[in-house]
């Protein structure tokens, strides 16, 4: 499990972590089973949801609230785990956002995968798309691209996000960290769009999205990591 909290900087938050940080030096990346690196990458940002929820078995908004995991999210949290363990893979930093369903998916996924202690950052940053006062109240259509009472308009999680991941994830990457990232629909699909393009992007739940970077933070490739077994 994650240790508790240390000083916050900002609106992120350090957590503290035993063990020595793996050296991340920007060296060919190396990796087995379904993750297969393409020439020149020296980094890998795995990127998912977390897993099911209360509110997404009730279908009502989440957004800021916090919320707990089902019985199925853990187990959706330990898969991915599970999926990634063949690959050999090991972060060097793993990034969430303030909320415990983010930061419960992120344990469950690294004691699956039997990863060290490794150095986590938790931000508002990367937090859901406020949805003010809908939160706890029945999805409703149509209002996608408008601004919830008291909530966030798409434009204004997208301006907290992307400079959150160019100013302090890119740079990890870049030096040739592997990253964890576990954040809410909304910021993983505003992240898609803006590494990727992929205007299309519909994160599932606790579904990991592998990318790969080569020097300077560019993206080289992507692949979704398959998972075993029914969810």
């Amino acid at each position: 499990p994650r240790s508790p909290r240390a000083a916050a900087v900002g609106d992120r938050v350090e957590i503290s972590a035993a063990g020595e940080r793996p050296s991340g030096q920007a060296t060919a990346l190396a990796l087995a089973g379904t993750l297969v690196a393409p020439p020149g990458a020296i980094a890998c940002m795995v990127l998912l949801r977390h897993g099911q929820t209360v509110n997404n078995v009730r279908r009502v908004y989440s957004g800021w609230q916090n919320v707990a995991l089902t019985d199925q999210g853990r187990q959706q949290a330990r898969a991915a785990g599970e999926a990634l363990e063949p690959t050999g893979i090991r972060f060097d930093q793993v990034e969430t956002s303030a909320l415990s369903r983010s930061e419960d998916t992120a344990d469950e996924m690294l004691q699956a995968l039997h990863h060290p202690a490794v150095p986590a950052t938790a931000s508002t940053a990367l937090n859901e798309r406020s949805y003010g006062q809908l939160e706890g109240q029945p999805y409703r259509e149509n209002w996608d691209d408008k601004t919830p009472p008291g909530g966030e308009t798409p434009a204004q999680a997208e301006a907290r996000v992307i400079p959150y991941f160019d100013e302090h994830i890119r740079p990890e990457l870049a030096a040739g960290k592997n990253v964890l990232v576990v954040a809410h629909y909304e910021p993983v699909q505003i992240l898609q769009r803006h590494v990727t393009g992929d205007e299309a992007a519909e994160p599932q739940n606790a579904v990991p999205e592998a990318y790969f970077f080569g020097p300077g933070g560019t993206l080289l490739s992507h692949t979704t990591v398959p998972l075993a077994g029914t969810r």
